[in-house]
Protein backbone atom coordinates (compact mmCIF):
# COMPACT_ATOMS: atom_id res chain seq x y z
CA UNK A 1 0.00 0.00 0.00
CA UNK A 2 2.83 2.37 0.86
CA UNK A 3 4.43 1.66 -2.50
CA UNK A 4 1.20 2.66 -4.23
CA UNK A 5 1.13 5.95 -2.29
CA UNK A 6 4.75 6.65 -3.14
CA UNK A 7 4.15 5.95 -6.82
CA UNK A 8 1.07 8.17 -6.95
CA UNK A 9 2.93 10.95 -5.13
CA UNK A 10 5.82 10.64 -7.59
CA UNK A 11 3.43 10.82 -10.53
CA UNK A 12 1.80 13.96 -9.14
CA UNK A 13 5.22 15.50 -8.53
CA UNK A 14 6.41 14.64 -12.06
CA UNK A 15 3.20 16.11 -13.47
CA UNK A 16 3.89 19.31 -11.57
CA UNK A 17 7.43 19.44 -12.98
CA UNK A 18 6.11 18.98 -16.52
CA UNK A 19 3.53 21.72 -16.03
CA UNK A 20 6.20 24.01 -14.57
CA UNK A 21 8.53 23.35 -17.50
CA UNK A 22 5.75 24.11 -19.98
CA UNK A 23 5.01 27.41 -18.23
CA UNK A 24 8.72 28.26 -18.06
CA UNK A 25 9.22 27.55 -21.74
CA UNK A 26 6.20 29.65 -22.68
CA UNK A 27 7.50 32.59 -20.65
CA UNK A 28 11.05 32.38 -21.96
CA UNK A 29 10.08 31.79 -25.59
CA UNK A 30 12.25 33.96 -27.83
CA UNK A 31 11.81 34.56 -31.55
CA UNK A 32 14.84 34.37 -33.78
CA UNK A 33 17.05 37.38 -33.19
CA UNK A 34 18.08 39.75 -35.98
CA UNK A 35 21.09 41.91 -36.77
CA UNK A 36 20.92 45.47 -38.05
CA UNK A 37 23.71 47.70 -39.31
CA UNK A 38 23.54 51.48 -39.06
CA UNK A 39 25.92 54.28 -39.95
CA UNK A 40 26.91 56.47 -37.06
CA UNK A 41 25.04 59.78 -37.05
CA UNK A 42 21.99 58.47 -38.92
CA UNK A 43 18.62 57.24 -37.64
CA UNK A 44 17.50 53.65 -37.10
CA UNK A 45 14.10 52.08 -36.46
CA UNK A 46 14.00 48.84 -34.46
CA UNK A 47 10.89 46.71 -35.00
CA UNK A 48 9.37 44.28 -32.51
CA UNK A 49 7.58 41.59 -34.56
CA UNK A 50 5.98 39.70 -31.67
CA UNK A 51 2.72 41.53 -31.04
CA UNK A 52 -0.15 39.09 -30.51
CA UNK A 53 -3.50 39.95 -32.07
CA UNK A 54 -5.16 37.71 -29.46
CA UNK A 55 -4.13 39.86 -26.50
CA UNK A 56 -5.64 43.35 -26.62
CA UNK A 57 -4.05 44.18 -23.25
CA UNK A 58 -0.57 43.14 -24.34
CA UNK A 59 2.29 45.34 -23.10
CA UNK A 60 5.63 45.63 -24.91
CA UNK A 61 8.76 46.51 -22.92
CA UNK A 62 12.06 47.66 -24.46
CA UNK A 63 15.54 46.96 -23.07
CA UNK A 64 18.87 48.36 -24.27
CA UNK A 65 22.49 47.62 -23.34
CA UNK A 66 23.90 49.74 -20.55
CA UNK A 67 27.16 51.68 -20.86
CA UNK A 68 29.28 48.72 -19.75
CA UNK A 69 27.46 46.32 -22.13
CA UNK A 70 27.20 43.83 -19.24
CA UNK A 71 23.41 43.71 -18.94
CA UNK A 72 20.21 45.18 -20.38
CA UNK A 73 18.51 48.27 -19.00
CA UNK A 74 14.74 48.75 -19.13
CA UNK A 75 13.98 51.93 -21.10
CA UNK A 76 10.27 51.70 -21.93
CA UNK A 77 7.06 49.95 -20.86
CA UNK A 78 4.12 50.11 -23.21
CA UNK A 79 3.89 53.67 -24.55
CA UNK A 80 5.88 55.12 -21.66
CA UNK A 81 9.52 56.01 -22.27
CA UNK A 82 11.54 56.40 -19.07
CA UNK A 83 12.32 60.04 -18.33
CA UNK A 84 16.12 59.67 -18.47
CA UNK A 85 15.81 58.55 -22.10
CA UNK A 86 12.93 60.86 -23.00
CA UNK A 87 15.00 63.89 -21.94
CA UNK A 88 17.88 62.83 -24.20
CA UNK A 89 15.57 63.33 -27.15
CA UNK A 90 17.16 60.63 -29.31
CA UNK A 91 14.75 57.84 -28.35
CA UNK A 92 11.13 57.69 -29.41
CA UNK A 93 8.44 55.03 -29.31
CA UNK A 94 6.34 54.53 -32.41
CA UNK A 95 3.23 52.49 -31.75
CA UNK A 96 -0.43 52.38 -32.63
CA UNK A 97 -3.61 51.40 -30.86
CA UNK A 98 -4.18 48.81 -33.57
CA UNK A 99 -3.48 45.30 -32.25
CA UNK A 100 -1.93 44.26 -35.57
CA UNK A 101 0.63 47.08 -35.69
CA UNK A 102 4.30 46.45 -34.98
CA UNK A 103 5.80 48.42 -32.05
CA UNK A 104 8.99 50.27 -33.01
CA UNK A 105 11.80 52.06 -31.24
CA UNK A 106 13.33 54.97 -33.14
CA UNK A 107 16.90 56.02 -32.29
CA UNK A 108 17.97 59.32 -33.84
CA UNK A 109 21.56 60.40 -34.48
CA UNK A 110 22.98 56.99 -33.56
CA UNK A 111 26.22 56.99 -31.55
CA UNK A 112 28.79 54.24 -30.97
CA UNK A 113 27.46 53.88 -27.42
CA UNK A 114 24.11 52.74 -28.90
CA UNK A 115 25.68 49.54 -30.21
CA UNK A 116 24.62 46.29 -28.58
CA UNK A 117 21.72 43.89 -28.18
CA UNK A 118 18.23 45.36 -27.79
CA UNK A 119 15.32 43.27 -26.60
CA UNK A 120 11.59 43.81 -26.77
CA UNK A 121 9.50 41.66 -24.45
CA UNK A 122 5.80 40.97 -24.64
CA UNK A 123 3.63 40.40 -21.62
CA UNK A 124 1.99 37.48 -23.43
CA UNK A 125 3.92 36.25 -26.48
CA UNK A 126 7.65 36.11 -25.75
CA UNK A 127 10.53 38.33 -26.72
CA UNK A 128 12.72 39.34 -29.66
CA UNK A 129 16.37 40.41 -29.69
CA UNK A 130 18.02 42.80 -32.15
CA UNK A 131 21.78 43.11 -32.40
CA UNK A 132 22.59 46.66 -33.45
CA UNK A 133 26.01 47.25 -35.04
CA UNK A 134 27.14 50.87 -35.48
CA UNK A 135 29.53 51.47 -38.37
CA UNK A 136 31.79 54.48 -38.62
CA UNK A 137 31.28 55.00 -42.34
CA UNK A 138 31.61 58.36 -44.08
CA UNK A 139 28.30 60.19 -44.06
CA UNK A 140 27.27 62.40 -46.98
CA UNK A 141 24.76 65.20 -46.79
CA UNK A 142 22.38 66.09 -48.25
CA UNK A 143 20.88 62.66 -48.77
CA UNK A 144 20.82 60.93 -52.15
CA UNK A 145 19.64 61.76 -54.71
CA UNK A 146 20.42 65.46 -54.85
CA UNK A 147 18.08 66.98 -57.44
CA UNK A 148 19.12 70.27 -58.99
CA UNK A 149 17.06 72.90 -60.75
CA UNK A 150 18.34 73.57 -64.28
CA UNK A 151 19.42 77.02 -63.08
CA UNK A 152 21.89 75.60 -60.54
CA UNK A 153 25.52 76.37 -61.39
CA UNK A 154 26.97 75.14 -58.09
CA UNK A 155 26.12 72.55 -55.48
CA UNK A 156 27.67 71.54 -52.19
CA UNK A 157 28.30 68.16 -50.55
CA UNK A 158 29.50 67.56 -47.00
CA UNK A 159 31.35 64.41 -45.94
CA UNK A 160 31.82 63.63 -42.25
CA UNK A 161 32.73 60.75 -39.96
CA UNK A 162 30.38 61.49 -37.11
CA UNK A 163 31.67 58.76 -34.78
CA UNK A 164 35.27 59.94 -35.05
CA UNK A 165 36.03 63.21 -33.31
CA UNK A 166 39.17 63.69 -35.38
CA UNK A 167 40.41 62.13 -38.60
CA UNK A 168 43.32 62.63 -40.99
CA UNK A 169 41.57 64.80 -43.55
CA UNK A 170 44.41 64.23 -46.02
CA UNK A 171 43.18 60.63 -46.29
CA UNK A 172 39.64 61.66 -47.18
CA UNK A 173 39.19 61.18 -50.94
CA UNK A 174 36.52 62.47 -53.32
CA UNK A 175 35.59 60.62 -56.50
CA UNK A 176 33.16 61.25 -59.33
CA UNK A 177 31.83 58.27 -61.30
CA UNK A 178 34.58 56.15 -59.75
CA UNK A 179 37.41 58.47 -60.85
CA UNK A 180 39.46 60.73 -58.60
CA UNK A 181 38.18 64.28 -58.63
CA UNK A 182 40.74 66.49 -60.42
CA UNK A 183 41.04 70.04 -61.64
CA UNK A 184 41.40 68.95 -65.25
CA UNK A 185 37.75 68.08 -65.74
CA UNK A 186 36.08 69.68 -62.73
CA UNK A 187 35.93 73.08 -61.16
CA UNK A 188 35.71 72.48 -57.41
CA UNK A 189 36.72 73.78 -54.00
CA UNK A 190 37.32 71.74 -50.83
CA UNK A 191 37.24 73.29 -47.37
CA UNK A 192 37.66 71.83 -43.91
CA UNK A 193 34.71 72.66 -41.71
CA UNK A 194 35.67 70.63 -38.62
CA UNK A 195 38.19 68.06 -37.42
CA UNK A 196 36.13 65.26 -38.98
CA UNK A 197 34.32 66.84 -41.93
CA UNK A 198 34.99 68.37 -45.36
CA UNK A 199 32.78 70.38 -47.67
CA UNK A 200 33.01 69.99 -51.45
CA UNK A 201 31.65 72.73 -53.72
CA UNK A 202 31.27 71.89 -57.40
CA UNK A 203 30.91 74.65 -60.01
CA UNK A 204 29.37 73.69 -63.32
CA UNK A 205 31.26 75.73 -65.89
CA UNK A 206 31.26 75.76 -69.69
CA UNK A 207 33.13 72.45 -69.87
CA UNK A 208 30.27 70.60 -68.20
CA UNK A 209 27.36 72.92 -68.90
CA UNK A 210 25.44 69.92 -70.28
CA UNK A 211 25.76 68.13 -66.94
CA UNK A 212 22.88 65.71 -66.39
CA UNK A 213 23.97 63.45 -63.54
CA UNK A 214 26.98 61.93 -61.78
CA UNK A 215 27.78 59.73 -58.79
CA UNK A 216 29.96 61.38 -56.15
CA UNK A 217 31.83 59.31 -53.58
CA UNK A 218 33.46 60.16 -50.27
CA UNK A 219 36.05 57.54 -49.23
CA UNK A 220 37.98 57.23 -46.00
CA UNK A 221 40.03 54.33 -44.64
CA UNK A 222 38.66 51.94 -47.24
CA UNK A 223 35.05 52.81 -46.46
CA UNK A 224 32.91 54.94 -48.74
CA UNK A 225 29.46 56.34 -49.30
CA UNK A 226 27.81 57.63 -52.48
CA UNK A 227 25.36 60.25 -53.61
CA UNK A 228 23.68 60.67 -56.99
CA UNK A 229 23.51 64.27 -58.20
CA UNK A 230 21.34 65.02 -61.19
CA UNK A 231 19.38 67.80 -62.79
CA UNK A 232 15.64 67.62 -62.91
CA UNK A 233 14.13 66.96 -66.30
CA UNK A 234 11.52 69.26 -67.82
CA UNK A 235 8.88 66.62 -67.10
CA UNK A 236 9.84 66.62 -63.42
CA UNK A 237 9.73 70.40 -63.32
CA UNK A 238 6.20 70.38 -64.73
CA UNK A 239 5.15 68.01 -61.95
CA UNK A 240 6.56 70.28 -59.22
CA UNK A 241 4.17 72.58 -57.34
CA UNK A 242 3.78 75.83 -59.23
CA UNK A 243 5.73 78.50 -57.37
CA UNK A 244 6.76 81.90 -58.58
CA UNK A 245 10.45 81.36 -57.89
CA UNK A 246 10.77 77.93 -59.51
CA UNK A 247 8.91 78.91 -62.69
CA UNK A 248 10.87 82.16 -62.99
CA UNK A 249 14.13 80.27 -62.42
CA UNK A 250 13.23 77.86 -65.17
CA UNK A 251 12.49 80.64 -67.63
CA UNK A 252 15.69 82.50 -66.83
CA UNK A 253 17.66 79.26 -67.06
CA UNK A 254 16.20 78.63 -70.51
CA UNK A 255 17.23 82.16 -71.42
CA UNK A 256 20.87 81.75 -70.41
CA UNK A 257 21.42 78.08 -71.24
CA UNK A 258 20.44 78.27 -74.91
CA UNK A 259 23.20 80.75 -75.69
CA UNK A 260 21.15 82.11 -78.56
CA UNK A 261 21.06 85.87 -78.96
CA UNK A 262 18.91 86.18 -82.06
CA UNK A 263 15.76 86.05 -79.96
CA UNK A 264 16.62 88.82 -77.56
CA UNK A 265 13.43 90.72 -78.33
CA UNK A 266 11.34 87.67 -77.42
CA UNK A 267 13.29 87.22 -74.20
CA UNK A 268 12.82 90.86 -73.27
CA UNK A 269 9.08 90.46 -73.86
CA UNK A 270 8.99 87.44 -71.55
CA UNK A 271 10.89 89.31 -68.84
CA UNK A 272 8.58 92.32 -69.19
CA UNK A 273 5.48 90.07 -68.88
CA UNK A 274 6.97 88.39 -65.81
CA UNK A 275 7.56 91.75 -64.17
CA UNK A 276 3.97 92.76 -64.88
CA UNK A 277 2.76 89.47 -63.45
CA UNK A 278 4.71 89.74 -60.21
CA UNK A 279 4.13 93.46 -59.59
Amino acid sequence: MSNININSSFLRFSDLIIVYLIILLSLSFTTNGSTMHVTCGTDIELKCPIRSIKSPNEVISWFRPNSSQTHLTLIAIGDILFSEYATIGRYNLISSSSSSSIPRLLISNVLTEDQGIYTCKSSSSGQHSIKLLVNSHPHLSPSSPLLLYPVNRTFTLTCSLLCDLEINLNDLIWLVNGELLNKTNHDFHIETISSNAQRLTISLNKRNRNFLQANYTCRYDGKETHILVRRRTKEELHRLPRQHDSSAQYLFQTLFDTGQTQYQASYMTIIFLLLLYFY
